[in-house]
């Protein structure tokens, strides 16, 4: 921002401030060697690693490491990605993930691994992705968009035994 649009008093206490951190930091850095700049670091950024650390992504499957914020993205717009994909299997083993901007990608790369986890847990993995929206509106009692689960199953044990008009002739509707 340009100072002539800063009002007068609001520059000077801004400039003041300027001042007052610069004469602390100066003698400090005139001291300082760079071991102790790299060990200070190395400390912050362990700190910040540590702070920062999600505990939810910790029973995920190893993530392929990538560049910082792109991630594979770039490696995953590839025309035919497929080599880079069975290298990754063999480096990270048949369940690895990776991550496209902000969307993770789980791949399963053996038979085994996905009749474990779609036909042995599918309980856990076949549910319906959280609508707020649509919950609210609907009360949570809509079962078109309710999550599977107790409540999902006893609404819909209700509607199978709702009887159904039984047909009389092919050709005839009679309901």
């Amino acid at each position: 921002m340009p100072s002539a649009a800063l009002p007068q008093h609001r520059m000077s206490a801004t400039a003041a401030t300027i001042t007052a951190i610069r004469e602390h930091v100066e003698p400090v850095l005139q001291h300082v060697g760079l071991a102790e700049l790299v060990v200070g670091l190395a400390v912050v950024f362990g700190l910040y690693k540590w702070w920062t650390r999600d505990p939810r992504l910790a029973h995920l499957p190893p993530h392929v490491r990538g560049w910082p914020i792109v991630n594979q993205t770039l490696d995953q717009m590839k025309d035919n990605p497929m080599a880079m994909l069975i290298q990754w299997a063999k480096d990270y083993g048949e369940i690895f993930r990776t991550t496209s901007g902000s969307t993770t990608f789980i791949w399963i790369n053996s038979r085994k691994a996905f009749k474990e986890l779609i036909d042995r847990r599918s309980a856990i993995y076949s549910s319906r992705h959280p609508q707020p929206m649509v919950t609210r509106a609907s009360g949570g009692k809509r079962m078109v968009f309710m999550p599977y689960g107790k409540d999902w199953r006893s609404i819909r044990n209700i509607i199978h035994r709702v009887p159904r008009c039984p047909r009389v002739h092919p050709n005839h509707d009679s309901c």
